[in-house]
């Protein structure tokens, strides 16, 4: 496979010298040893009388060879023949399908691209989104930039049922990143509820959270109040010590309120003893802040009866409270710090730890 990197570069001059004779050289000896990409680049040479005399019909015999060597590009490249009949080949829907497929199958991300195509447009087989989805995301894992776009589209119309604007996201992300210009556009009106989805799904990953107070003028204080192993919660101080709670996902929701966009989700923590509901918030001024710079240093959470908030710090990693005094933490802690923590179980930890007049 190295070697055939090598003719490559050769052929096109990326080496440093563009040598056809050393490429030809390179691709017909790797062919010879059975390598299908150097039968398929080989081919090329002769399909477009690049360093040898053109000749289609030797071309489609090293496609096929490569084709049989399990060249995903060699069997695409065969498909496109039968699918508009020339090179050599008659016309046939059902051969340009069965390469493409081949194609697909052995890592040609155009093959895939193609399949798909006709899957969504109900071209030389039966329409179907849900197959075209599949070999799209496909195509776009193999670094089709148009493929991605298309992969972010669908999830976004539905065509994977419930849309997931995350994985819609990372694929308008990786399009862009390949440099499909409508890509980078795509992204931007998923981009909050995108990445809040990614906050979710992040959101009891570790298994190793802890929670301390943090008196910053009296470090001795200190102490170790929460310890979080994905959802379990096992409080270590305060009202509800030495109880584990369990913590599971109740509903999330979308709002627009001016020129702010507010995701919450509600969550329940439930222990032998009490049970109870905590809330999460991410809020973005989308007029005035771009995108991309979503999320921000700071997440919330919401106390019950009332409207004292929780602010997390992202950079610190750490929970302070509002001016009120009417909620305080354990011990009178002015400020908890988290370790190993996402802002989900930070903020529940907190909330574990708090007690309200």
């Amino acid at each position: 496979n190295g070697c055939v990197q090598l003719g490559a570069l050769y052929l096109d001059g990326s080496a440093g010298e563009n040598n056809l004779v050393k490429a030809k050289s390179i691709f017909e000896d790797t062919c010879g040893k059975k390598m299908g990409l150097g039968c398929y680049q080989l081919g090329l040479m002769y399909d477009r009388g690049e360093g040898a005399e053109q000749d289609p019909i030797k071309a489609l015999n090293l496609y096929e060879k490569g084709c049989d060597l399990l060249s995903g590009p060699a069997c695409g490249i065969i498909g496109h023949r039968y699918l508009k009949g020339f090179g050599g080949v008659m016309k046939s829907s059902n051969e340009a399908v069965r390469h493409f497929e081949m194609g697909c199958e052995h890592g040609d991300q155009r093959s895939c691209r193609e399949m798909a195509d006709f899957y969504y447009e109900g071209k030389l087989v039966k329409q179907d989104t849900t197959q075209a989805l599949r070999l799209y995301k496909q195509s776009c894992e193999l670094f089709n930039a148009e493929a991605c776009l298309k992969v972010g589209n669908l999830i976004v119309d539905g065509a994977g049922g419930e849309p997931n604007f995350l994985e819609a996201l990372t694929a308008f992300e990786n399009g862009c990143k390949l440099g499909n210009e409508t890509a980078c556009t795509a992204s931007a009106p998923i981009m909050f509820q995108g990445r809040y989805e990614q906050i979710m799904e992040n959101a009891f990953k570790s298994s190793r959270c802890e929670v301390w107070t943090l008196y910053e003028d009296n470090p001795d204080k200190n102490n170790q109040v929460v310890r979080v192993n994905k959802n379990q919660f096992t409080v270590l101080g305060g009202e509800y010590k030495d109880q584990i709670f369990t913590v599971s996902h109740q509903t999330t929701t979308y709002s627009e309120n001016g020129p702010i966009k507010v995701a919450q989700s509600m969550w329940e923590a439930k222990s032998d003893k009490k049970t109870f509901p905590v809330e999460h918030h991410e809020n973005w001024a989308y007029k005035r802040v771009k995108a991309s710079q979503f999320p921000g240093d700071e997440s919330f959470s919401r106390d019950p009866k009332g409207s004292e908030s929780v602010y997390y710090s992202r950079e610190k990693e750490t929970m302070r409270r509002n001016t009120s005094k009417r909620c305080h933490y354990v011990d009178k802690a002015p400020i908890l710090s988290s370790e190993n923590c996402s802002e989900i179980q930070a903020l529940i930890a907190s909330r574990l730890v708090t007690k309200c007049r």
